[in-house]
């Protein structure tokens, strides 16, 4: 395929674990971009080449020294992306008045604190190498319009969509 002149480009997908992350990932690889799919899910907290043009590695975007690990892991190795996919996020069904706090909590630590951390990083780790590339966040519908029973969820997506 490579129609859009992906070929040998750096992409970070930061949860491409699962669902639209995983569409992504699989869609750069047919691209002919060298991927590396960070997410929670994977064990690996060393980046793990499974491919000749994919790596893996665990990532959990709420905590600040996982997010420079894995920034300092993929310099270490020149893996600096030229493209950046930040698509991790969690969600809880329940309404505000039945809803846990530490819920809640977790929600905004993923969805919102997440994408600043990995943000900050990555895109600082970009500047320093001098990479002119993109930066492409993903965020929900819900963000603009409210979903009943997912307050935490749409508070983060808004502010993710108010901080662009």
């Amino acid at each position: 395929m490579n129609q859009f002149g992906l070929n040998k480009k750096v992409v970070l997908v930061i949860g491409g674990a699962s669902g639209i992350g995983a569409a992504i990932v699989t869609t750069f690889l047919q691209e002919g971009a060298l991927v590396i799919d960070a997410d929670v899910a994977y064990g690996n907290h060393l980046l793990e080449k499974r491919t000749a043009t994919y790596w893996q590695v665990h990532i959990d975007v709420a905590i600040e020294k996982n997010v420079q690990q894995v920034v300092k892991q993929l310099s270490e190795t020149s893996l600096i992306p030229d493209i950046f996919v930040e698509v991790a996020g969690v969600s809880t069904m329940d309404f505000l008045t039945e809803s846990q706090t530490s819920d809640f909590d977790h929600v905004l630590a993923v969805n919102t604190r997440g994408v600043y951390l990995t943000c900050k990083y990555v895109v600082k780790e970009m500047q320093n190498q001098k990479k002119r590339g993109r930066v492409i966040l993903i965020s929900s519908q819900a963000g603009k319009n409210p979903y009943r029973g997912m307050s935490a969820y749409v508070a983060s997506k808004h502010a993710d969509i108010a901080r662009c």
